[in-house]
């Protein structure tokens, strides 16, 4: 187990280790050249990567104009499958050299838990959720991290060595820490034990009461939630390859107060090449009246409300969304598949930098398929006004 503040020493040692198989080797491109790289998720309707598209596949519009592709390449399994070259209307800006390299299942996994609003039952999805994914779906040479926003703590190992120790953190995730709070024992923490069996007593009135006020702190998490991607992502940058970051919680509202806040954490995604991903541990919770005759609240409103921000910051960034499913396993394993199969395309933008966001919209010529990448890019780069706190 480590403390939250050991994040920088983790990941400068997993980043130090030689990996067991080659990455995919850096693009690189003529110095006078600006590209814009957009990683892209296609996925049918199952959620599952499609795979062999080519670059004549493909169209990309900057501000709602076409761009032209310059940069085309197909990554399955987490190595190159597929670069564009001597088709007819293919990239040709595109360097590479060397052999292909081998196939390599390694990802980098960041599964952010945040237990603290959550009911009982809530919590024991995301703890089944969690320690399932690591058991089961979690590929060998994958490098997961568990964080437990509510306590603190941070748990990281490599798959399949620490598979079992990992898994057995997951189904343990925790409200509040305490000096009996052991991940690698048997059982819940007794603090733990005595929260949930008095939440069971006291039933519907304890959750009402506490219904607003759990709300109200979910403005101020909010802010430590973003702190905290933003280190994650600035450690990632360093890298290779695309990342999941995956945030299983009840999410946060949308704040106006922090849209530049949301828009630097999705800047520094886009730099790092990782996605973030929510999954709402609500389910399908609070879709009916709480009293007899009460009218029914429309289902997208409701979740909007309670967490349009998370969602906002899952769609800048080319993550997704899962909402409305009582089993979270499904939703945790499909970000971490999207990680491994995707799509890279990169255009040379036609303006200049002059500090704005530009729109950025993928498209692909199939209708039976989704499209999923960021949103756009600030031409130029945040403002030096935003700066990354810690979080305590």
């Amino acid at each position: 187990m480590l403390l939250l503040s050991s994040l920088l020493i983790t990941a400068t040692a997993q980043g130090a280790a030689p990996p067991q198989r080659p990455t995919p080797e850096p693009l690189t491109f003529a110095g006078d050249v600006r590209m814009i790289r957009l990683d892209v998720s296609v996925v049918d309707g199952a959620g599952r990567p499609v795979r062999g598209l080519m670059a004549g596949d493909f169209s990309i519009l900057e501000d709602g104009k076409p761009v032209e592709l310059s940069v085309f390449e197909a990554i399955e399994d987490g190595a190159i499958a597929t670069v564009s070259s001597g088709e007819e209307n293919a990239p040709t800006l595109l360097v590479t050299s060397g052999p292909k390299p081998a196939r390599s299942p390694g990802q980098r996994i960041v599964i952010v838990a945040d237990p603290s609003g959550l009911t009982a039952m809530q919590l024991a999805r995301v703890r089944e959720a969690t320690s399932e994914f690591v058991a089961r779906r979690a590929a060998d040479g994958d490098i997961v991290r568990l964080i437990n926003l509510a306590t603190r703590e941070v748990w990281e190992g490599k798959i399949p060595e620490d598979r079992i120790r990992l898994s057995s953190i997951g189904g343990k995730l925790s409200r509040s820490r305490s000096p009996f709070f052991t991940p690698g024992g048997s059982g819940d923490s007794i603090a733990e034990q005595i929260d949930l069996d008095m939440e069971a007593e006291v039933g519907e009135s304890y959750s009402q009461s506490l219904r607003q006020e759990r709300f109200l702190s979910r403005f101020a998490r909010a802010g430590e939630l973003l702190a905290l991607f933003d280190e994650i992502l600035i450690q990632l940058s360093a890298l290779p390859g695309r990342k999941s970051l995956i945030l299983v919680s009840d999410g946060f509202p949308q704040m106006r107060l922090l849209d530049q806040r949301l828009e630097r954490t999705a800047h520094l995604a886009r730099e790092a090449q990782a996605a973030i991903h929510f999954v709402d541990a609500y389910g399908l919770d609070g879709l009916l009246p709480e009293t007899s005759g009460g009218k029914l609240t429309p289902v997208f409103e409701l979740a909007w409300s309670r967490s349009g921000g998370s969602q906002d910051l899952a769609e800048a960034t080319g993550g997704f969304v899962s909402r409305f499913a009582n089993v979270l396993t499904h939703a945790v394993a499909r970000a971490a598949e999207e990680a491994r199969s995707y799509y890279i395309v990169g255009y040379a933008p036609v303006r200049r930098d002059d500090g704005r966001f530009r729109t950025v919209k993928v498209r692909v010529r199939r209708d039976d398929v989704t499209v999923r990448t960021k949103k756009g890019y600030i031409a130029g780069g945040v403002g030096s006004g935003l700066v990354t706190r810690r979080v305590r």
